[in-house]
């Protein structure tokens, strides 16, 4: 009979390990997911942030075109008062 007690008692302690193990597995994979999530929307702002890069520089060559443009009309009025 105490052979069954102890067999017993070592269970109900191996069960509870178990049930921590569980435990700790649970919080860790929680964890991974907060993790990944975190990864996922840093991803997502570094996309967002390269489409507003590219915005920008669209319209910095946008803004040289127009700026090009402006630099030739002022020297062909220059030229008008050279002559």
């Amino acid at each position: 009979m105490t052979m069954l007690q102890d067999v017993t008692i070592t269970v109900k302690s191996a069960s509870g390990e178990m049930t921590s193990g569980s435990e700790q597995i649970v919080r860790g994979q929680l964890e991974l997911k907060d993790i990944a999530d975190n990864v996922t929307k840093g991803m997502q702002e570094i996309s967002s942030g390269s489409e507003q890069i590219v915005v920008a520089a669209d319209e910095i060559v946008n803004f040289s075109v127009e700026l090009n443009s402006v630099v030739e009309s002022l020297k062909e009025e220059t030229n008008k008062f050279k002559t």
